[in-house]
This record gives structure tokens, C-alpha cells and sequence, in this order.
């Protein structure tokens, strides 16, 4: 069974604020089949070609929908990843204070960036491991959108995290870049990626106690108990970092 994962970056590994949110979708060929007839479908009823949350309700402005009716719609796309897909991850970095923290340690060289796509091949490891048992993990093939200069460092970052870590050197299949605007699964890794940037850097903000918006919160509820999207995710800000530093200390990137 091959394992097909679709990951988007909101932002870039290297914003102003040093903070990285990366998120994907894993999931069999069967899982994407069935969520592509699911999302083409919707795309069809609503005459939309693709979903990019950046413009998503800006263009139902045009159409002269409401936020309510772009909520609705915006909903029956969700419900076509929760009801296909096998599961979802997301990993969150101050990578401003991991750097700084290292820095501090003596080591000048650690790279935030790595770490973050480390954390996520590793979870997706677990959750294969899950799904089917220790001894039958499949490579999993990587998807990432297209994004001129950013997928050739995109590329290299990967590359340079396979040399440095064998173990998950062996996870990685394939590693490949394509226009969202014909790839199904790459929406739906934008649409996870922007909610969940803009719900942790809202914990930023406002604090931990900080509820999901309605969106996020049903994209993260697996539509039946044990069914559906399991979902280990990660949010490493100064505080969890601080809390596991023994343990990422001696990171080496």
C-alpha cells in the first residue's frame, strides 16, 4: 500500500517573525481517489476551480455571497477531507527562539526549518505505524506546491535532512512539486496550513486558552469516534521548548 502525503507551508520556513507552521495530509491511493470524486463534485456544483484560502472569501465577496453561504460552502469542502482522507498533521515553530536558544548552547548552526519537517516525517512515521503495524511501512511519497525559488529550497532542505538523518531518509519515496490549481490534495493542505497559522499565531497573541475558530475545530474532528483523521500535531513555542530542551539540546542540523 503506497502513502501519498500533500503538505503546504503557510508563510515561508523564513519569515519575518521566525515562526513556522507546516502542515500536510496523508493518505492510500484509495483515500485520495475517493476525496478527489468528493472535491471535484463540489468544485462542480459551486463552479469553483480551486480553493486557495488567501483569496477564498474575497472571491465569494464577488459572487455576492454571504459569509454564512462561504462558510457552508467552505464546510461540504472540509467534510470531503475529514470523510477520505486517513490522517492529518501539523507542526508549529518559534523558530526565532529555537535558533536563539541553540545559539545560546554554543551551537550556531542548528536549522529550525529542518527540525520542523523532521517533527511531521516522523509523526506520519507513527501514524503508519498505527494504521498497519511496525513492519509494513510503506514509503511515503512527499507532495509539496509549486513555488519557484522556494520548492528548489524546499528540495534542498529535504535533501539535506535525509543526509543528516538516515532513519528518515528511508521513509521518503519521492519528494515532488506540482500547481495546486490541479492537485485536489494541495488544497486541502492550504486550507489546513491557513487555519492552523492563523490559530497559533493567534495563541501567540491572545495565549494557550484560545479556542479553534468553528473551521479548524471541525477539520481537526474525525467524523466518527476512531474513524477517520487521527491527528498528532505539535505547537513548539518558547515554552514547549524550553520543556524539552534535555531532550532537543543535542539536536544536530
Amino acid at each position: 500500500m503506497g502513502m501519498y502525503a500533500y503538505l503546504d507551508e503557510s508563510g515561508k520556513f523564513h519569515d519575518d517573525t521566525g515562526f513556522i507552521c507546516l502542515c500536510g495530509w496523508l493518505s492510500s491511493d484509495t483515500g485520495w481517489e475517493k476525496f478527489r470524486d468528493e472535491w471535484q463534485r463540489l468544485q462542480s456544483k459551486y463552479r469553483i476551480q480551486r480553493i486557495h484560502m488567501t483569496e477564498f472569501y474575497a472571491d465569494c465577496l464577488r459572487r455576492d455571497w454571504t459569509r454564512e453561504q462561504a462558510d457552508s460552502v467552505l464546510t461540504g469542502f472540509i467534510d470531503a477531507i475529514r470523510n477520505n482522507v486517513f490522517c492529518g498533521f501539523a507542526v508549529g515553530l518559534d523558530g526565532r527562539y529555537f535558533r536563539a536558544k541553540h545559539e545560546n548552547a554554543g551551537r550556531k548552526s542548528v536549522n529550525p526549518a529542518l527540525f520542523a519537517v523532521e517533527q511531521m516525517l516522523i509523526a506520519m512515521q507513527q501514524a503508519c505505524v498505527r494504521q498497519i503495524g511496525p513492519n509494513s511501512v510503506p514509503l511515503i511519497q512527499l507532495h509539496f506546491d509549486e513555488d519557484g525559488d522556494d520548492s528548489i529550497k524546499c528540495y534542498r532542505l529535504i535533501s539535506q535532512l535525509r543526509r543528516k538523518r538516515p532513519e528518515i531518509a528511508r521513509l521518503i519515496g519521492s519528494i515532488t512539486f506540482a500547481d495546486d490549481k490541479w492537485f485536489p490534495a494541495l488544497q486541502a493542505a492550504d486550507i489546513l496550513a491557513n487555519l492552523t497559522n492563523r490559530y497559533w499565531r493567534d495563541i501567540l497573541a491572545k495565549g494557550r486558552d484560545t479556542p479553534p475558530p468553528p473551521m479548524l475545530e471541525r477539520l481537526l474532528t474525525a467524523p466518527e469516534p476512531n474513524v477517520g483523521i487521527m491527528w498528532p500535531t505539535k505547537y513548539w513555542n518558547a515554552e514547549e521548548i524550553d520543556r524539552e530542551w534535555n531532550r532537543l539540546k543535542d539536536v544536530s542540523y
